[in-house]
């Protein structure tokens, strides 16, 4: 057989054989996706920590600065209430501390005026004393001459040491005038004038807690008040998802996650966000009832970006639709089959609430046999 012959065979067969390779990649493409195991429906959550702001006084709602909706910082004003009653009770309780520091100041303060005539009363009983000295001069020479008897000497005697004794009073009250209060009564005047102040710091209080703010900063889910209604201690008035907090909690077989340890990393796709997330296993293995809690705390899921691709998103509207782990299952019966083996998790639209719940679907993207197989939990890390 010549050259050519060859060549111009070798050229008919070709076509022929490039067709059945064609012919049986598309019919084993088509075998692995009619085989691939059905789907498995497990229940998750998409979850972010909460909080319900109640007013700690009653009072009237006179102003509500935060709406249903509306993306609050820490700190910021939500509502303004009125209580006549607490402004009247701070009224009188700072008049009440006016009168405790006066008190305090009087406690505290000398008069020139009484210690001018304490002085002029010690001047007197001293002139007293030098006159009564000099009548018992006197007395003695006239009773050393028997001019005088010796009762009237004795009388004098004794008006000198009266006079004696009024001087001594009137220096006392001379030195109380200088002095002012006792160190007691000033220790008195200074508790009056500190329980004042604590009157007046809890009225104060008080009124400050009839300013409402944001604890933490998040999105008003709940807005349970209007203008003009009477709220009581205690009673919520608005309530606060943080969505830069949110966390995913799916619930799963612990078959379908033998050899997952604490720190796996998965990868979550949003996409109303457009973007892949990074997410870690956080709590360890709740098994209980044959169920097993997978915790993924997914952080700054939200940020202006965010919100100017997909706008505001409360947590309830999140739509997880792929989650994969970045380690390899095999199925045990297949440990010689190379392939991309991937877990991917697809879930339902979320219902609009604080707390949305979701049916999270498992696809077998892998070369692991068929859904009965993966029942049987034959899952392990490779």
């Amino acid at each position: 057989m010549s050259s050519q012959q060859v060549s111009s065979r070798k050229a008919t067969l070709l076509p022929f054989v490039v067709i059945t390779l064609l012919a049986i990649s598309v019919a084993a493409s088509l075998i692995r996706w009619v085989t691939r195991p059905a789907a498995v429906l497990v229940q998750g959550e998409v979850a972010a920590p909460r909080v319900d702001v109640s007013a700690r006084t009653s009072g009237r709602v006179a102003e509500i600065l935060a709406e249903l909706g509306g993306r609050v910082e820490a700190g910021q004003i939500l509502a303004e209430l009125s209580n006549p009653q607490f402004v009247t009770s701070h009224a009188a309780a700072a008049s009440g501390l006016d009168v405790a520091r006066a008190s305090q100041a009087a406690a505290g303060a000398t008069r020139p005026e009484m210690i001018r005539a304490r002085e002029a009363e010690l001047a007197a009983a001293q002139a007293d004393l030098r006159l009564a000295e000099e009548q018992v001069t006197r007395d003695t020479e006239l009773g050393e001459r028997g001019l005088r008897p010796q009762a009237a000497i004795g009388q004098t005697m004794r008006n000198v040491d009266n006079a004696a004794r009024r001087v001594e009073a009137a220096e006392a009250q001379l030195d109380l005038a200088r002095a002012g209060a006792s160190p007691e009564e000033r220790a008195v005047a200074a508790a009056q004038v500190a329980q004042a102040e604590a009157t007046l710091a809890q009225r104060q209080a008080d009124l400050d807690e009839l300013t409402i703010y944001a604890p933490l900063s998040g999105e008003i889910s709940a807005r349970l008040i209007e203008l003009d209604e009477n709220v009581g201690p205690g009673a919520p008035l608005f309530t606060i998802v943080d969505l830069d907090q949110a966390w995913f909690t799916f619930n799963l077989r612990e078959d379908f996650l033998a050899g997952l340890q604490v720190g796996d990393l998965l990868s979550v796709h949003v996409p109303a966000l457009r973007r892949d997330l990074d997410a870690t296993r956080r709590s360890g293995a709740g098994l209980a009832a044959h169920a097993f809690a997978l915790h993924c705390d997914v952080e700054e899921i939200f940020d202006e970006s965010d919100r100017a691709h997909s706008g505001r998103q409360p947590p309830g509207e999140i739509r997880l639709a792929d989650l994969s782990r970045r380690k390899a299952f095999h199925h045990p019966d297949a440990l010689d089959r190379v392939g991309a083996e991937r877990v991917a998790v697809q879930t339902q639209e979320c219902e609009r609430r604080h707390e949305g719940r979701a049916l999270v679907a498992i696809h077998e993207g892998m070369s692991l046999g068929d859904a009965e197989g993966i029942g049987r939990g034959n899952l392990r890390k490779a």
